[in-house]
């Protein structure tokens, strides 16, 4: 605009000159006739300088601009300009406002960094899957996620607002085992607890946290809640209050249980063997009477017993690595047909004795793979013997290997008991097992396909279960098996 005015001054001394010229014109010289033209010369030569000026400073902005691409995020790497003038001066006040150590940001920046702080922990509490709630000093919610809402069957967390969380939580108690038991633990909370554990019956039309199958003596399934609440930091004007969580701790619930049975279990089997051991080398030190071939079968049994205490103790070990994350493979170059054969070779005998039928089909062109030797041996050696010990009498076993693509995959199938859909997700968590009477009459200890699955994934493998109940199962370890390039000859 100040631009148009300048040239718009100099159009119209231009014009006013030549018209003065002309009306003069008789009475000036030659020399004079050039006058009026030399101050117009120069009169456009101080405009054009005054108007490249002018442009100057916006055209340096202009190209600022156009370097960073009008990407917001890249303001930082606009440069301050050396000059005077306003326009300099608020340039340079923006661009020291927009770097990132600015220790004094304006107050629409710090509000706008708090909105967004705020908004992200809106996202993170609507994100997970424990119930979250915050309330005043009197319990009553002033917050809640929608976990929390799904948990006692409502359906906006907009009508929890202003109840007392501690009526709310009672009503957890109409789905307990034991009533009496968890309003006892919700009292506690009233009363400066910080934690309790709650028990529910699956399938109550107010919970519908995931559950899981509980031992037989617990129901048909049960939930197991924990429920925590913490008092609320932050500055002394900050309206006090409690943050309260409520964990689903079903699955961590029944391993504890499961593996306190099991260490309980593997205590009174250790007697076992240890008092036949003490027995049978006491008889030979003491007993004088004793013959050549009795002599030969207590120590087969002591023999028998040693490797009974060597079995439990690598489940124990087992047992503490799985729970620790510290089971580690040793990576070996391996033909899988050989560890194939030794593995049924070993499981062979049981299965003969249990009366059933044992085929092989095991591809003659497997390729070599990487891995441990003795982890995959016992892997293969869990899946068969398992295959044996749930079929009955006059079924079969079925071992089979082949590759497909750029995997190993063999399948143990049986036509034993099988499994229901309910457990086929299951079996394969630590310590447990099927509720079923054809499988409690079986000895084990839940370990074997949690062990095996490990093992397959540390190979970067898996195994997958197929079953149906009464009609026998089929399990499939897979395993990485590339096919190494071959080097040409020249």
């Amino acid at each position: 605009m100040h631009l148009g005015l300048v040239f718009l001054v100099l159009i119209v001394l231009t014009i006013g000159l030549s018209r003065w010229h002309s009306l003069a014109g008789g009475s000036v010289g030659a020399s004079g006739q050039s006058i009026p033209w030399v101050i117009v010369l120069v009169a456009l030569l101080c405009g054009g300088g005054f108007c490249l000026h002018a442009v100057h400073i916006p055209g340096r902005i202009a190209e600022e601009l156009q370097r960073v691409g009008g990407d917001a995020r890249r303001s930082r790497e606009l440069r301050p300009m050396v000059g005077r003038g306003g326009i300099v001066e608020v340039w340079n006040t923006l661009i020291e406002q927009a770097q990132p150590n600015n220790s004094a940001p304006p107050g629409n920046n710090v509000a706008s960094t708090v909105d967004m702080q705020v908004a992200l922990m809106a996202r993170a509490m609507r994100s997970v899957s424990a119930g979250i709630a915050v309330t005043d000093e009197r319990f009553c919610i002033q917050a809640a996620n929608g976990p929390l809402a799904a948990l006692f069957n409502i359906e906006a967390t907009q009508l929890l607002r202003d109840r007392n969380i501690l009526e709310v939580l009672s009503e957890l108690t109409v789905t307990s085992p034991n009533p009496k038991e968890s309003i006892a633990a919700i009292e506690r909370l009233a009363g400066g607890g910080r934690a309790i554990t709650v028990r529910m019956v699956c399938g109550a039309s107010s919970v519908v946290a995931s559950a899981a199958a509980a031992p037989d003596s617990a129901g048909p399934c049960e939930t197991v809640l924990r429920i925590s609440r913490t008092r609320l930091t932050g500055r002394d004007s900050d309206e006090p209050g409690y943050a309260w969580l409520l964990q689903d701790i079903t699955q961590q619930s029944l391993a504890a249980e499961a593996r306190d049975k099991f260490l309980q279990t593997a205590t009174h089997e250790l007697r076992t063997p240890l008092a036949n051991l003490r027995a049978y080398a006491e008889a030979l030190s003491i007993e004088s009477g004793v013959s050549l071939e009795e002599q030969k079968e207590f120590c087969n049994i002591i023999t028998d017993e040693t490797l009974r205490l060597s079995r439990l103790v690598d489940h124990l070990l087992t047992v503490g690595q799985m729970e620790a994350g510290s089971l580690v493979i040793q990576q070996h170059s391996l033909d899988p047909a050989r560890i194939l054969e030794e593995a049924i070779e070993n499981t062979r005998p049981q299965i003969i004795a249990a009366g059933l039928t044992l085929d092989t089909d095991i591809s003659p062109k497997l390729r070599k793979i990487r891995g441990d030797k003795d982890k995959l041996q016992a892997v293969l050696v869990n899946l068969i013997g398992n295959a044996g010990k749930y079929t009955l009498a006059g079924g079969s076993v079925r071992i089979s290997a082949s590759l497909r693509g750029e995997s190993l995959e063999v399948k143990v199938a049986d036509t034993g008991i099988g499994i229901g859909p309910e457990d086929i997700g299951k079996v394969f968590d630590k310590f447990y097992r099927v509720q079923n009477d054809a499988v409690q009459n079986q000895t084990g200890n839940g370990l074997g396909l949690a062990f095996a699955r490990e093992v397959a994934r540390l190979h970067h493998g898996d195994i997958v279960l197929e079953s149906q109940l009464g009609e026998g199962s089929v399990f499939t370890l897979t395993l990485p098996a590339p096919d190494e390039p071959t080097v040409s000859q020249c």
